[in-house]
């Protein structure tokens, strides 16, 4: 209860924050020039994250820079190449990001902390030390989700744009060619990557650096066995359209493996909701049904017709 009532004052405060900004900001010329003008200017679409978080993050990463080495700048610089460099951050922003999220934390914090004080409620000392504690790791954990589900959208991807590939090279066009081709046909994060290394190649990048710093840029282990048989069939002058051929084939045969065994794990999942939410709900409803018989008439009914 008396997280509920933290949790409650705290989103007061901050609907609060977010009113007053709002009704801060001059709006009349805007509307004006709509007015006049029949439609308004065209903005760049951004999200809260970047219109206020980002500006701010680079000044606070300087300040708190004493908070470093608990942010391991040297894993968030490749976990944010693993995950695409969103927002174009480096590590020194997102280290003003989790300054952020832990200052919002204490906020939180020292808001449960009063309401704990005025109302004889505990935990408010947990509170103020778990809420900046919590806001500095939870940009990492955001960080490791982005990074899961971009690796596992470019293993999703293999298997079509190596069929596109086959098809394209064996019409006759050469491999780079056929990969501005596809990358022209296809989108993601494999599509990202691609059309960086296609940039490469068009300033004169030698072929297996770019496509080993491809390989150093990302996680997935199917994009890594399709490049090491890439270089080594460039070594060994093996055909490149059987090589693309025989990796779409194993790529698609281990996607359907990977789809057998989350299969196989989701059975015990479904399993133990049967048993710790279904059937005990079953009983309650019918334990329920029993009582109310029991007050109402002195003796149970039979259920059904």
């Amino acid at each position: 209860m008396g997280l509920l009532i933290g949790l409650m004052a705290m989103v007061a405060v901050l609907i609060l924050a977010e009113g007053m900004r709002r009704l801060s900001v001059p709006r009349s010329g805007k509307l004006l020039a709509e007015l006049v003008y029949g439609e308004s200017a065209p903005e760049a679409k951004q999200t809260y994250f970047q219109r206020r978080v980002l500006p701010v993050a680079r000044p606070l990463a300087e300040r708190f820079e004493f908070l470093e080495p608990f942010s391991e700048p040297e894993k968030v610089a490749f976990k944010l190449d693993y995950a695409g460099r969103p927002y174009d951050m480096d590590a020194q922003q997102f280290l003003g990001v989790q300054v952020y999220m832990m200052l919002v934390g204490l906020v939180g914090g020292l808001v449960y902390f009063f309401v704990a004080i005025t109302l004889g409620l505990c935990g408010g000392a947990i509170a103020l030390l778990a809420g900046p504690t919590a806001g500095f790791f939870l940009p990492r954990l955001w960080l490791d989700n982005k990074v899961k589900k971009r690796q596992e959208q470019i293993n999703l991807s293999m298997p079509d744009f190596l069929d596109m590939m086959v098809v394209s090279v064996r019409a006759g066009m050469s491999f780079d060619n056929a990969l501005r081709l596809v990358c022209v046909h296809i989108t993601g994060p494999l599509t990202e990557e691609l059309r960086r290394v296609i940039r490469e190649l068009e300033v004169g990048e030698p072929r297996n650096i770019a496509f080993r710093r491809l390989v150093k840029r990302n996680t997935s282990e199917d994009l890594r066995a399709f490049i090491d048989a890439l270089l080594q069939a460039d070594e060994l002058g093996t055909p490149i359209a059987k090589t693309l051929e025989v990796q779409a084939e194993e790529l698609r045969t281990i996607r359907i493996n990977r789809a057998r065994e989350r299969a196989a794990k989701a059975s015990p999942n479904i399993s133990l909701v049967t048993v710790f939410l279904v059937v005990p709900s079953v009983l309650c409803l019918f334990l329920s049904m029993m009582v109310m018989s029991i007050i109402s008439g002195g003796q149970l009914t039979t259920i059904g017709p």
